[in-house]
Formats: C-alpha cells, sequence, structure tokens
C-alpha cells in the first residue's frame, strides 16, 4: 500500500536498531561466556597437567636418588619409566614426558662415552619445550587438541651427591635449567562439549533476539505504526481537501498524541479557513440584508441561462422599484426600511416557481428572470412579481401599504445580451415609474430612444460649463399699476454643439438626478449676480434653486460667496423655491433659508398653487414674495374660479405682507384682470420674452 511506505520504513529503521543492539548484546554475552567456558576448561586442563607434571617429579626425583645402578633395569628407574608409560598411553587423557637440554646432552654423551655407554636421552620435542627451556618459565600451548604444559627442571640441592645424577649436575650451576618435564591434557572432548555449548548459546541468542524483535515489532505497531498510519492517512486526505476526516490519537500523551493535537488544530484551521472563504464567496454573491443573490450573482447565472436557452425559449427580465421607500426611511428610520426590504425579498422568494430567479441589486431595486416557451408563464411570472410586492409594512404605528413598479424586458425580442437585457429592463421601469396608472410596463424601442438620449444629455452635462454652453435669458419683472420695470428673473439655457438648444424642462431635471444640478446652479448664480452688478439701474435679478441646491450644505457659503464677489447688494438677490423643494426636510430648509434671509437676499415662493401648496408653509417660512402659477392666469378670463382663487391669493398676501406676482401674462385681458383683483407685480409675453441681454433706455440710464 502506498500510504504504509513512510510507517514501514520507520519500522524497518526502528526494528533494524533494535535487531542490531540485541544482537550486540547477544553477542557479546555469547562471546563473554565462550571465552569464560574456555578459560574454564583451559584452567582445568592446565591444574590436571600441573598435578600429572608433580606427580612425574616426585616420581622423578625418588627414581633418581634412590637407583642403585646406572642403567635400565634399575627399580627406580623402572618406575618412573611405569609411571611416563601409564600416562602416555594411547587414548590417555594426559601425556608425561621429560626432555632434556641441549648442554645436558652433551655432557651425558660425554660422560656415556667415557663410561663406554649409549645413554637413551630425550630431545626437546617443540616449541613449548623449547620456550620453557630458553627463560626457564612454565609454557602452556595447545598442540593438535591438546593442552601441553611444560615446566624447566631446576638443578636442587644434593642432587649431585647421588651418582646417577653427579653426571648432569657436575657442571651445572645453582639454578641453570638442565631439562624440563611435559604433560599434555586431551582436549577433544571439552573442545567438542565447548563447540556444542556454543552452537547452542549461538542458537538460543538468535532465538531470543527474533522473538525480542517479535515483540519489539508487535508492540511497535500497537503503540506506534498503527497510530502512525491513521496520521499518515489523515494527512493524506487533508492534502486532497478531505477536511471533515477526523484525527485519531489526541488523547495520547506521547510524541504521536502531540502530532494528533497538532493534525487536528491544523485540520481545524482548515475548516476555519474554508468556512470563512465560503462566507467570503457567499457575501460576494450574495445581498447582506436579505440574503438575495446581488447584481454580480444576477448577471453570472442570467449569463448561464442565456447560454442554455434554447431556439424555442425565451427569458424575461424584471426590474423591481419599490415605492414610497425613501418615505419610509425619511419618516420611519432606516430600520423600517430594512423590514420593509426583507419582507418583500422573502415574499418573492416564497412566490418563485422553478427555474425563476431574484435579486437585490441595490437600495429598493430588485431584478427577477425566467425561462419560458409560453405567454401565459410570462403574465404569471410578472403576477406574481407584483403580488409579492403588494403587502403591508410594519411602521412605528401600525401598517402601511407597499407596492412596486416593474419594468420587463425579453430576450431575444429586446436584447441580445445580459448587459443590454438588464438595461432595456431599467428602461421600461423608468417608463412604470413616471406613468400614473400602469405599475408595469414592457419594453418598447422608443423608451430606448429616450434613454439614450437622457444618457447622451448626462454626459454632455459634464463640462458644459468649461466649453461655455450655458448661457443666461432674462425675463422683465414689472409693476402692473405703473409698468414700470421691478427686476429680472434669470433663466439658464443651454447649447450644445451636436444636441442644438436643449430644453430646461429636459436636462435640469436630468441635472439634478445625477446631482450636476449643484454646480450648474452655482454657476447660475454668479453669472445672474455679476450681469445685475453691472446694470446702471438697481433692478432685482431671481434666481431659482433646486431643492436639490437647498439640501446642499455649501449652499449658504455659496451665496456669500458669490454676494461678495460680484459686489451686488443683497437687497437685489431673490432666490425662488418651489414648495416641493421643502416638503422632504422642512426642518433644516426652514433653517437654509433664514440664514440666506439674514444675508439680506429676498426669498420667493415659486409656482405657488401646483400641488402642495399650504398655509403652513407661507406661515413657517420667511417668503417675500409669492409667484402665482402660471396656470391660473391663462384660465383666468375663462374660468370664474380661477378669478376666485387668484383674489384669494391676493387676499392671503395681503393679510400675510407677502405680494404676489403673477406669472404668464400675455393678453391685456389677464392684465385687466389682475389690475382689477390687486395683484401688484407680472411677468410674461406681454413684458417681453426671456432675451440674452437687457437692454435699458436713455431714461432708465439717466434715472440710475
Amino acid at each position: 500500500m502506498p500510504n504504509a511506505t513512510p510507517s514501514t520504513s520507520v519500522a524497518r529503521s526502528i526494528l533494524l536498531v533494535v535487531g542490531g543492539a540485541l544482537v550486540l548484546m547477544e553477542g557479546a554475552a555469547v562471546g563473554y561466556r565462550a571465552y569464560s567456558d574456555w578459560g574454564a576448561i583451559s584452567s582445568r586442563a592446565i591444574h590436571r597437567a600441573e598435578v600429572a607434571l608433580s606427580l612425574l617429579e616426585v616420581v622423578h626425583e625418588q627414581a633418581m636418588l634412590n637407583a642403585r645402578a646406572n642403567d635400565r633395569a634399575d627399580p627406580a628407574t623402572a618406575t618412573l619409566d611405569g609411571a611416563v608409560a601409564k600416562f602416555s598411553a594411547s587414548g590417555a587423557d594426559v601425556r608425561l614426558w621429560m626432555a632434556m637440554g641441549p648442554k645436558l646432552i652433551a655432557q651425558q654423551m660425554k660422560v656415556a662415552a667415557q663410561a663406554g655407554t649409549n645413554p637413551d636421552l630425550e630431545l626437546p620435542r617443540d616449541r613449548i619445550e623449547r620456550a620453557a627451556l630458553a627463560d626457564g618459565k612454565r609454557a602452556v600451548g595447545i598442540l593438535d587438541g591438546w593442552m601441553r604444559v611444560t615446566r624447566p627442571s631446576l638443578m636442587g640441592s644434593g642432587k649431585a651427591d647421588n651418582p646417577r645424577c653427579a653426571a648432569c649436575h657436575s657442571n651445572l650451576k645453582q639454578g641453570e635449567v638442565i631439562g624440563s618435564f611435559s604433560a599434555a591434557v586431551n582436549l577433544a572432548k571439552p573442545i567438542e562439549q565447548w563447540k556444542s555449548n556454543l552452537a547452542f548459546e549461538i542458537a538460543s541468542s538468535l532465538g531470543i533476539v527474533l522473538i525480542s524483535l517479535g515483540v519489539v515489532a508487535a508492540l511497535l505497531t500497537a503503540t506506534t505504526l498503527a497510530p502512525l498510519r491513521h496520521l499518515i492517512a489523515s494527512t493524506r486526505r487533508l492534502a486532497t481537501g478531505a477536511i471533515s476526516v477526523q484525527v485519531e490519537g489526541g488523547e495520547r500523551t506521547d510524541e504521536l498524541g502531540t502530532l494528533a493535537r497538532s493534525l487536528e488544530v491544523f485540520r481545524r484551521n482548515l475548516v476555519q479557513k474554508r468556512d470563512a472563504e465560503e462566507k467570503l464567496a457567499h457575501l460576494a454573491l450574495h445581498d447582506g440584508l436579505t440574503g438575495l443573490p446581488n447584481r454580480t450573482a444576477l448577471y453570472k447565472f442570467l449569463q448561464q441561462a442565456v447560454a442554455r436557452c434554447q431556439s424555442d425559449t425565451k427569458i424575461a427580465v424584471a426590474s423591481i422599484d419599490l415605492d414610497d421607500f425613501k418615505e419610509i426611511n425619511d419618516l420611519h428610520g432606516h430600520a423600517a426600511g430594512d423590514e420593509m426590504l426583507k419582507s418583500v425579498a422573502s415574499r418573492l422568494i416564497a412566490t418563485s416557481a422553478s427555474g425563476e430567479f431574484v435579486a437585490r441589486v441595490g437600495g429598493d431595486e430588485f431584478i427577477a428572470f425566467k425561462t419560458f416557451k409560453e405567454q401565459a408563464e410570462l403574465f404569471g411570472f410578472v403576477g406574481r412579481l407584483k403580488e409579492a410586492t403588494q403587502t403591508q409594512i410594519s411602521v412605528p404605528g401600525g401598517h402601511k401599504p407597499s407596492a412596486a413598479r416593474i419594468g420587463v424586458a425579453i430576450w431575444p425580442d429586446d436584447a441580445d445580451t445580459p448587459d443590454a437585457l438588464v438595461a432595456k429592463a431599467d428602461n421600461a421601469l423608468q417608463r412604470a415609474k413616471s406613468d400614473t396608472i400602469r405599475s408595469v410596463c414592457y419594453f418598447e424601442a422608443c423608451l430606448d430612444t429616450a434613454a439614450r438620449r437622457r444618457r447622451q444629455i448626462v454626459g454632455a452635462q459634464q463640462g458644459a460649463i468649461e466649453r461655455g454652453e450655458l448661457f443666461l435669458n432674462f425675463q422683465v419683472q414689472k409693476s402692473l399699476t405703473t409698468l414700470s420695470t421691478t427686476g429680472y428673473e434669470a433663466l439658464l439655457r443651454w447649447r450644445h454643439p451636436e444636441l442644438g438648444l436643449v430644453s430646461p424642462a429636459e436636462f435640469i431635471p436630468i441635472a439634478e438626478q445625477c446631482g450636476a444640478i449643484v454646480d450648474i446652479g452655482a454657476w447660475v448664480l454668479r453669472a445672474a449676480c455679476r450681469e445685475a452688478a453691472a446694470w446702471p439701474v438697481p433692478h432685482t435679478i431671481a434666481v431659482n434653486l433646486s431643492p436639490v441646491q437647498l439640501a446642499w450644505p455649501g449652499l449658504l457659503s455659496c451665496v456669500a460667496q458669490v454676494l461678495s464677489e460680484t459686489r451686488l447688494a443683497p437687497n437685489r438677490l431673490e432666490v425662488e423655491i418651489t414648495e416641493t423643494a421643502v416638503v422632504g426636510d422642512r426642518s433644516e430648509a426652514l433653517k437654509t433659508l433664514t440664514r440666506i434671509k439674514a444675508l439680506g437676499v429676498s426669498i420667493a415662493l415659486d409656482d405657488f398653487g401646483r400641488g402642495y401648496s399650504s398655509l403652513e408653509t407661507l406661515r413657517l417660512f420667511p417668503f417675500d414674495k409669492i409667484k402665482l402659477d402660471r396656470f391660473f392666469v391663462t384660465e383666468l378670463v375663462a374660468s370664474t374660479e380661477a378669478r376666485a382663487i387668484i383674489r384669494a391669493i391676493v387676499a392671503l398676501g395681503d393679510s400675510l405682507s407677502i405680494p404676489v406676482l403673477a406669472e404668464g401674462i400675455e393678453t391685456e385681458d389677464q392684465l385687466a384682470v389682475l389690475r382689477a383683483e390687486h395683484c401688484r407685480e407680472g411677468q410674461g409675453f406681454l413684458f417681453g420674452r426671456p432675451q440674452p441681454e437687457v437692454v435699458f433706455d436713455e431714461a432708465a440710464r439717466h434715472a440710475s
């Protein structure tokens, strides 16, 4: 098995080390025992040889001392010869003999020659005897399986008195070696026994080593190799990504336990890392508030759906925008807005069928898509989306109904790419948001043209000031009593080199939506004040403020800076706002207008009577003028109701000490009625159309 290779290598190494140690230990023990046994055998053999030599020496001395004649028939000599023959018989364990040194042999041969005899002398037989005769010490050696012990003979006191010994000892010095006694002990049986014992010892030691290795291997497997294999298997599984594996052995107290615990910590870290990556991946593709997929996930799955779509199927993309979401946020707080989003998201998920996808792409915008074949499937899909967004939202103090606007685009009828398809659905949504009757609109080609026009205007507005494309027209304002000029209203115009003269009704709302109105409005204010400061007469200049400008924190400082730069008297500047500009945050709007008025600037309420006009607004805000909406002036002659409304508004202005200016005066009849109703000021085509330059007559110049 591949995963057993590391642990097998470890086991082999451990067993080799243990086996080597056991072999060395047992080898040393066997060697020591063999050496001890051999020493004992040698000691016993030497002891036997020494005993035999001592006996031989005693018999020799007695034989020599008791000899009566110098011949072989002497009983003493016969006794000595008999003793030697007895010990040296064939097959005996001990053999004895005597050897004479060369010097002694020469002397004896000399004596024998003198006596006329041939002595039977024995020469030194081997290196043991020669070594003993050479240094006068006992020599021990093994020759042919026999333990050989040789002891040198020393001249003893009184021995030379014996006639038999005198011939040998007469010419020797005291203590000089004259020969040797030799004994050989047969070691055949002891050596065989020793070899047999040694073989048994070796076999026993080998058995002990093998048994020990087996026990060590078993213990090693049980205590180390099996857990190690589990750890190796766990490590391999972790390396392949199987981080749910359970690591065994963490309860152990040895190094493997430490390793197992470390591996478990590593595994848990991998689990935490995987969970974190999955969470990040989920967050990257899902909305944190509602849990729905986000815009990134939408395009990912929509692209997949387009790639899988067959020729007989289509894809419907629905762009959804909630009604009154900003109002709920502003009036009840962001928590209520979040609850609204979560509630709608839950309902969208609950009503979604198989094969349908819903995502939150930002703010209160949702996008859903569905693959369908029949038109009925499309209508059912849109109907369920509409039903899911029509619910009751819990707000502080009760419930508020919620609805949504939906724009739908179809692939491949309306677009051939996911990006274009979503863009077409957004175009349809814009149509639905501006439609007062329908809450669901399907994409139409004319909508795309209008959207392209809008995008073109947004892009062209960038840099319009620097390119000098913006300019002002001025419309005169007159006293209806004397028809004298009281001031002018600055009207913004834009001439683009490609788009031509773009209507303010078209580009100003777009500038408000994209935020460009702040810079444009500041330019209008500065240009109007600069123009008015150059007039020869001190007429007022009226400048319109967008609701976006009124909410801009830098408005007050901008007005003060423009007045300082142009050196225009503050009482000659009049800023006009509509009531829609103050309905959002009334308290902040009131603070801003009060501070502007404190600069000496006049405040006019424009388009009074359209939509949001209320007496409460007139009471709270520091208006210096009311500008009556042109709708009432247009209907003034033919409608008694319009005349009655104008009469009431003028009376209201008088009661509040706020003068009223009528807009859109185009005929003498309208002027006559307004004079009859005591309206003080007016403006319109009757007095003059907006012009790029203000022309003053000589009388006006002289009056200045």
